[in-house]
């Protein structure tokens, strides 16, 4: 299944696929390719990179996305 991830903003969720881990969307540089995330579970762990095809499944899509 191919996310669209051009649409998702800051406080959405997704699934990592292989561990299953819930990522926070932190920031979306809208290239298509990567977003800004932090593990649900560990709300103080350091910002990370996670790459589209690293995603199983959107499972909330949070704030309205900005133009």
């Amino acid at each position: 299944m191919a996310v669209d991830i051009m649409t998702l903003a800051p406080g959405a969720t997704i699934r990592r696929k292989g561990d299953g881990v819930l990522l926070l969307v932190t920031g979306n540089p809208r290239d298509g390719m990567w977003l800004h995330v932090r593990p649900v579970e560990k709300p103080a762990a350091e910002e990370e990179l996670c790459f589209v095809e690293e995603i199983a499944e959107v499972v909330r899509t949070g704030t309205t996305a900005e133009s």
